[in-house]
């Protein structure tokens, strides 16, 4: 009677969930809707596609990874990374330092933990920012300069 008490109506079709469960870890597989997660024992990993997008963790780090819609996001332990194309832009964050990296739109933003960088392009300006010092710089006015 448990596995009539498991499947209702709305989920006892294969094409909409399947469920899995084994004693290494707890794998979750659902599709149909168009979303898959997948998880186990090792490492949580929720895998979703269909909609487009996928997000994949693992227990040495952290990762999700996410497409379709035109954006990736890629976190690991080491450090965080997400990682977006598609719309254009780009961030790439790591643990030894931030790094946010954004092309697309025409802008660029590029962060490190030694200092922080941020560097913009195409609207005309480049922000250069680092521990140090401020660079600025402008497609007409190039004397916007601060050390």
């Amino acid at each position: 009677m448990k596995s009539q008490e498991r499947a209702s109506p709305k989920n006892s079709s294969l094409d909409n969930i399947i469920s899995r469960r084994t004693d290494t870890g707890h794998p979750l597989w659902m599709s149909g809707i168009g979303h898959i997660q997948w998880m186990t024992g090792i490492g949580h990993i929720p895998w979703m596609t269909g909609i487009g997008h996928i997000q994949w963790m693992t227990g040495i780090g952290h990762i999700q990874w996410m497409t379709g819609i035109g954006h990736i996001q890629w976190m690991t332990g080491i450090g965080h990374i997400q990682w977006m194309t598609g719309i254009g832009h780009i961030q790439w964050m790591t643990g030894i330092g931030h790094i946010q990296w954004m092309t697309g739109i025409g802008h660029i933003q590029w962060m490190t933990g030694i200092g922080h960088i941020q560097w913009m392009t195409s609207i005309g300006r480049i922000q250069w920012m680092t521990g140090a010092f401020l660079v600025i710089l402008g497609r007409k006015n190039r004397s916007d300069l601060f050390f």
